[in-house]
């Protein structure tokens, strides 16, 4: 899979009922919007400063080359419809830079091992923005940055991410 050819897939062609059970099926993600989790983050000691790259080679080239915490968002800026953004995916960098780590999603072997993360790119390759925040790891808890960005978003594509209780109220719905 390269990053610059991306499959189009007609989902308007065929008007029968399954094209659209299979559109769900494919596209269909679970978004939990709590805004008690929102407020609940807002006590952070720290302030986080985002910035923001499309998901393309050259973008993705000028990360930084410290550790951080970054996000895959869906942003649909197609005409006629509002800008809305998606955080779909949340990940950390500890040991990594956030240039090399992101640079991993452009690679089929890493693709191969993170299946959901693979439909991410391959369907919404040209909508991915990719969030990121530089940590110095002497001042943050990178892990636990993650951990409560993770459980405070429920991103729909970090899967066994979450604490155990959110974990089973997620899978009871």
């Amino acid at each position: 899979m390269q990053l610059d050819a991306w499959p189009d897939i007609d989902i308007e062609s065929s008007e029968n009922h399954n094209s659209y059970l299979e559109e769900v099926a494919l596209f269909g993600r679970k978004f939990i919007l709590s805004p008690k989790r929102w407020r609940d983050f807002d006590s952070l000691e720290y302030e986080l400063i985002w910035k923001s790259i499309r998901f393309i080679k050259s973008d993705i080239a000028t990360l930084p080359d410290m550790p951080g915490i970054y996000c895959f968002s869906i942003s649909i800026r197609s005409r006629g419809i509002p800008v809305s953004n998606y955080i779909m995916y949340i990940g950390k960098t500890e040991k990594q830079t956030l240039n090399d780590r992101v640079s991993q999603y452009t690679l089929k072997s890493t693709l191969r091992r993170r299946v959901e993360i693979q439909h991410l790119v391959k369907y919404y390759h040209p909508y991915i923005t990719i969030n990121y925040c530089e940590c110095d790891p002497e001042l943050i808890d990178i892990n636990k940055l993650e951990d409560e960005l993770i459980n405070c978003i429920i991103p729909p594509f970090n899967n066994r991410d979450f604490c155990g209780t959110l974990n089973q109220a997620r899978s009871a719905f």
